[in-house]
């Protein structure tokens, strides 16, 4: 008996083949597919390439990666490599970083150069890097496909005797994550380390061709996955990816490199005549909520809390400066009617010099917390913004002017009356902040020639 039904079955489905795999096209291209690209949003841009990038393959780490094969449960195996999806997706996700203009794309093969480059920095970090400029990695930790059928528990059924043929039931979702990470190769720094999720809470039923969920898979992950959940959550999480990553790096300067490089050769070609860029100076608020020049303090200043280390008041030029003594200091400063979601702009001067100490000698001002996201931070020859690095300037021994100016959503950080950089930052990030100037001084010891010295502090609003 039980023979006779088996083959009846089979004898069912082969009559029905071809009326199987039309209403396959027809439904699920015609109604799911068009509904994807129905709902593709619109990748961000930019004006010009950042640098170049080169992506490694993604390691899969979720559970369902066993092996040589995926299995999402019971009866769901997909003879695609934990491999293939990596390089699928770091694949897809360079591509649609390409499409942003943000980036350049450099070939996965000379990743190996990469690594023994990024393992030598500390050594020989600027050696030969054959102009890539970013490295992206990442791992994926959660991969689903769940399924709900008609009248209780659908499932999707491997049919392998039909070429691949598999019948789709009911309604599925689809969620899969990625931890990315965005690593800039010149100084090994981590731009961007966060987790981007996928998801598709949709699917037409009906009975699909090609091999979805067969015992070969052709065409790499995304081919397998066609007009699937899995194929919308996949673009999701693409779309989701380089919409972070693009926030991340629009605002930096262009990277020295290839990017760089062919800009150049472009100058020489060109005969047109002198470019002129729009002069940007510091503006000045006409109404001053605080100011201080130390001119009267004799020890330690009293117009600042000190909350953390120690700091002097020293001399130097003729102006009187708030000095880390050694170790660190914080200080802090209230200022009743200031309030950071307006336009404002803060002004100092300050003077840093590396002795015999052991760690960098910095001076950092930050708006509204200590930890806060609108700093200013001058370390080394490198000036930071909220972390993110602006124009490089030799400061070491040497006296510096800095206006930090607020205009809408947009910080700009001036140097010496010359523009280092700007970014912008949410509006929820101004409310959270409170009426507080900090400011952070790093020498590690004054006695051997390290100096990190403040004055002339002035904060004015629009």
């Amino acid at each position: 008996m039980f023979p006779l039904l088996v083959i009846s079955v089979i004898f069912l489905i082969f009559s029905c083949g071809p009326v199987a795999q039309q209403a396959s096209t027809q439904t699920t291209q015609g109604e799911y597919a068009k509904d994807i690209r129905q709902r593709e949003p619109e990748l961000p841009k930019c004006d010009r390439p950042i640098g170049t990038i080169v992506a490694r393959g993604f390691k899969c780490k979720a559970a369902q990666c066993a092996g040589d094969r995926i299995v999402f449960g019971p009866n769901y195996t997909v003879e695609v490599s934990p491999k293939v999806l990596g390089d699928g997706l770091s694949d897809m996700l360079v591509t649609a970083l390409v499409k942003t203009g943000c980036f350049r794309v450099l070939e996965r093969e000379t990743l190996q150069e990469i690594k023994e480059e990024l393992e030598m920095l500390g050594v020989q970090p600027k050696k030969a890097l054959k102009g890539a400029d970013f490295l992206l990695t990442g791992s994926i930790t959660a991969l689903e496909m769940k399924a709900s059928g008609m009248g209780g528990g659908g499932v999707v059924v491997p049919l392998p005797f039909l070429g691949g043929v598999g019948v789709k039931a009911g309604k599925s979702s689809a969620h899969i994550a990625l931890d990315l990470r965005l690593v800039r190769v010149r100084d090994a720094e981590v731009l961007l380390a966060e987790t981007v999720e996928g998801k598709s809470d949709r699917w037409k039923f009906g009975v699909g061709g090609g091999g979805i969920f067969g015992t070969t898979i052709a065409g790499g992950w995304f081919e397998a996955f066609k007009n699937t959940p899995m194929e919308e959550a996949t673009r999701d999480l693409i779309y989701h990816a380089v919409k972070l990553i693009v926030a991340q790096v629009r605002d930096l300067p262009p990277e020295k490199g290839s990017v760089s490089e062919e800009k150049t050769e472009a100058k020489q070609e060109q005969t047109a005549g002198i470019i002129k860029r729009p002069s940007r100076t510091p503006v000045h608020g006409d109404k001053i909520l605080w100011e201080e020049d130390f001119s009267t303090c004799r020890v330690k200043p009293t117009s600042l809390k000190i909350l953390k280390g120690s700091v002097e008041c020293v001399e130097m030029n003729g102006k009187k400066w708030v000095a880390d003594v050694g170790g660190g200091a914080v200080l802090r400063k209230y200022v009743n009617n200031f309030n950071p979601e307006k336009d404002w702009t803060l002004e100092y001067t300050f003077y840093k010099k590396q002795g015999k100490g052991m760690y960098a000698v910095a001076v950092e001002v930050s708006i509204g917390r200590e930890t806060s996201a609108v700093n200013v931070k001058h370390v080394r020859n490198e000036t930071y913004l909220g972390g993110q690095r602006l124009k490089d300037k030799d400061m070491e021994g040497k006296v510096h002017t800095v206006h930090v100016v607020k205009k809408g959503n947009t910080v700009s950080v001036f140097m010496d009356g010359k523009l280092l950089g700007e970014r912008e930052f949410s509006p929820i990030t101004f409310k959270r902040l409170k009426r507080y100037v900090y400011i952070k001084l790093y020498a590690g010891d004054i006695d051997g020639g390290d100096y990190a010295f403040i004055t002339d502090i002035k904060l004015s609003s629009f």
